[in-house]
């Protein structure tokens, strides 16, 4: 069994009971450009002119923060993985089997965001900046959806020519932002009758990543329904009013002694000094959610799970019947994928588990591994007569 995913923003390739990393040619190129070119503007940053103005700090930018790889499918011919990278959308496709070969360009788009991707019959099914399109291998490709909702996670049927996919309302606030969504329901997108049809809802849970098999079941995750954002009060915005005035006047004064004068107003610590911080794995954040990883972990031991993960038992990985019928497959799942022999592998942020006849089997350690993706065993074409 071979299962290539996503971990901390890179792809690996578990295979044969070992891990490798699949090294993104594109990303590769573009930190070593950024690399040059922050290397051409250091001099602004140190030296005798940088110490004069008050400008010296440490130049250390993360490169990564502009890489984000978003999904992964294979197309018979290699690995497509999609990403955005500098802003900039794009698919491409990697030989797992010949990493060092050149990658081949699919499609590119500049200001596109390009997310999670399904592959059937030489099609590409691409969330674009949170809706569905479908493109062919040579980079044209059409918009099946838009209108006031985001789509994501699509996946063509096993049997119909029907990308299946979940979708969420936005309820915008009186300024046009987006304030809140409703939860998650899976519809199929009939693309030999161009029509929509609404599968499976829940007005309590959001259904996340359907994929279906060739009885008719329809797979995915699913957790209870949480709203992003809770309304402020009017009352409470008036009395915060001031408060929000002044704090926008300070930051606005720290900023520009930042700029001017190399240091900020609150604890006169150099720019260099000023270093972000982020979570440890006792606390994470996955689709826009607070996730206790290390209380999970030991809450889900404590009633027995079977190879414990990080996400809560609540959110869990069910099939649904023709008739509506609900089985629990696996509790505490972050992902998952429907494999060719009948079985299922998943992850739960911290391990790569096979669940098949003779139960659960974990085949890789794996930090929030999704988007994941099978792919065929190589052939041993010498012992073939």
């Amino acid at each position: 069994m071979r299962i290539a995913y996503i971990s901390d923003n890179k792809m690996y390739l578990y295979s044969g009971g070992k891990v490798t990393e699949l090294l993104s040619e594109r990303v590769a190129h573009y930190n070593e450009t950024v690399r040059t070119i922050n290397h051409n503007k250091e001099w602004k940053y140190s030296g005798t002119g940088a110490k004069f103005t008050g400008a010296v700090h440490e130049f250390n930018p993360d490169n990564n923060t502009n890489c984000r790889i978003n999904g992964l499918a294979w197309d018979g011919d290699g690995l497509v993985y999609s990403m955005v990278l500098g802003g900039m959308g794009g698919l491409y496709r990697k030989n797992p089997d010949k990493p060092e070969a050149a990658e081949e360009h699919i499609l590119t788009s500049m200001g596109t965001d390009m997310g999670s991707i399904s592959y059937k019959n030489k099609k590409l099914a691409v969330v674009m900046d949170g809706h569905i399109a479908v493109s062919d291998m040579n980079g044209s490709y059409d918009e099946l959806t838009d209108g006031d909702s985001v789509e994501s996670c699509p996946s063509w049927s096993e049997t119909e020519n029907k990308i299946l996919c979940t979708t969420k309302g936005i309820a915008r606030s009186e300024t046009g932002a987006a304030s809140e969504f409703s939860p998650g329901g899976i519809i199929a997108l009939n693309l030999s009758s161009n029509t929509i049809e609404e599968l499976y809802s829940d007005e309590k849970s959001d259904c996340i990543a359907p994929q279906s098999d060739g009885e008719g079941n329809i797979f995915c995750v699913k957790q209870p329904y949480k709203v992003v954002q809770k309304k402020t009060p009017l009352w409470k915005d008036i009395l915060l009013f001031p408060v929000r005035i002044i704090k926008a006047i300070i930051g606005f004064l720290n900023a520009f002694s930042v700029i001017f004068g190399g240091e900020p107003l609150r604890d006169g610590k150099k720019r260099g000094d000023v270093k972000s911080k982020q979570k440890s794995d006792r606390d994470l954040y996955f689709e826009g959610r607070l996730i206790e990883a290390e209380k999970n972990e030991k809450e889900n031991a404590a009633k027995g799970e079977k190879n414990p993960g990080i996400f809560p038992l609540n959110r869990m990985l069910v099939k649904i019947s023709e008739n509506g019928e609900e089985t629990i497959i696996k509790r505490g799942v972050q992902d998952y994928i429907l494999c060719s022999d009948g079985s299922v592998v998943v992850s739960n942020g911290r391990s790569i588990i096979h669940i098949g006849s003779n139960g659960e089997e974990v085949l890789a350690k794996a930090k929030l591994a999704h988007c994941l993706c099978e792919i065929p065993e190589v052939k041993d074409e010498s012992k073939c007569d």
